[in-house]
């Protein structure tokens, strides 16, 4: 068993996808699925050898069920071989009782949140040291939408268009830059 998650989404979906390029297998919602259906799915047997992966997306986010419980209290205690977990967001809080060795968390850099507290051109290129521009970008959209801020989200929302229309003849970094200069 595999349970993926943590603050950088972008990295630990690549990291999920990669992983499933590489071994076959069914993606199930968690949403909605009873425990009957769940240990159907993980205790079936092949009739033609290999086992597929069972690819399961959102289990911790699931709202509170019996279902959910149970769920979870198997995986405990069964431990199954070819489950690959996705969660979307850090669920450390609720994976306290499995082992380290099946967790694969992947947090944000430090310097990529000092940027988004405190946005100044020295934090976007140690920032830009350790994470690439566009999960930073969108951060900082986040940061601006939170916060309620206008100019911020209409002049980053006219960055993000300018560059899908390739109407700059810069880049992204190069836009986000100038945009420190003018804004912050």
């Amino acid at each position: 068993m595999l349970i993926i998650h943590g603050e950088d989404q972008i990295a630990s979906r690549k990291f999920f996808l990669d992983y499933k390029a590489q071994n076959t297998g069914d993606i199930l919602e968690a949403e909605g699925i009873t425990v009957s259906e769940f240990k159907s799915r993980m205790e079936s047997v092949s009739l033609f050898g290999d086992m597929p992966y069972i690819y399961l997306e959102g289990l911790f986010a699931r709202r509170p069920s019996n279902d959910k419980k149970e769920i979870i209290e198997y995986l405990r205690t069964s431990n199954p071989e070819r489950l690959v977990i996705w969660e979307a967001k850090d669920v450390t809080v609720q994976l306290k009782d499995f082992s380290p060795q099946i967790i694969k968390n992947f947090s944000l850099p430090k310097y990529a949140s000092v940027f988004w507290s405190n946005p100044t051109l020295e934090n976007l290129h140690k920032a830009l040291a350790v994470i690439d521009i566009e999960p930073l970008f969108y951060g900082l959209m986040t940061v601006a939408h939170r916060t309620k801020n206008k100019d911020w989200i209409n002049s980053l929302l006219e960055i993000e268009y300018k560059q899908k229309t390739s109407a700059v003849p810069y880049d992204l970094i190069a836009a986000l830059e100038f945009w420190l200069i003018i804004n912050v």
